[in-house]
């Protein structure tokens, strides 16, 4: 799951001091927000960019080991694989935190950190999107926040993807139809 990737020991230790941070200054654990009102990054700002980082460098340990089983022949199916095309999640995420933010040389090697891990994630052979209307997605997605859940199928089915060995259904269907699509599909490509 490259959405959510296995958790490093350090990518814990920021979570951990990042969720101490946010209950000391009696702020929600949900809060993302990186700079203070004269627009300087916040200690939280920095334990969510970091914490972004480290997400990048988890992603990127799961996709190396899915390449490496891969090219020992075996089939890996990812959920979540980033692609350039979402922004709003499983991919970079520091510029979009940041803003306007100045830079300095903490949030510079950051981003380019950040940056060099996506860069490695090579495009999958097959690429299967799974569509789903927000408000579908919304009424399925009960252990989330509805406004994000809703602004990030939003995205996805605003998508326009007619790229080579992308293959795009729309889940709002029927599951055992479009499972019998997906299976369908994936023999097609073994």
């Amino acid at each position: 799951h490259l959405g959510k990737p296995s958790k490093s020991g350090f990518t814990i230790i920021i979570a951990v001091v990042r969720r101490l941070v946010l209950l000391l200054s009696k702020l929600p654990i949900s809060d993302e927000s990186v700079t203070d009102a004269g627009g300087r990054i916040t200690l939280r700002g920095y334990l969510l960019v970091l914490r972004s980082a480290c997400i990048a460098r988890d992603r990127f340990l799961v996709y190396s080991k899915a390449r490496r089983m891969a090219s020992n022949g075996t089939l890996v199916i990812c959920d979540r694989y980033p692609t350039t095309q979402i922004k709003s999640m499983d991919g970079p995420a520091i510029e979009r935190l940041i803003g306007r933010a100045r830079k300095n040389w903490l949030i510079s090697w950051l981003l380019r950190k950040e940056a060099m891990y996506y860069r490695q994630i090579m495009p999958p052979e097959t690429m299967v999107v799974m569509k789903v209307r927000p408000d579908i997605a919304v009424r399925r997605k009960t252990d989330e926040d509805p406004e994000y859940v809703h602004r990030r199928s939003q995205e996805v089915w605003g998508l326009d993807l007619r790229e080579a060995n992308t293959h795009v259904f729309d889940a709002g269907g029927e599951q055992a139809i479009v499972l019998n699509e997906l299976k369908d599909l994936v023999w097609s490509e073994l």
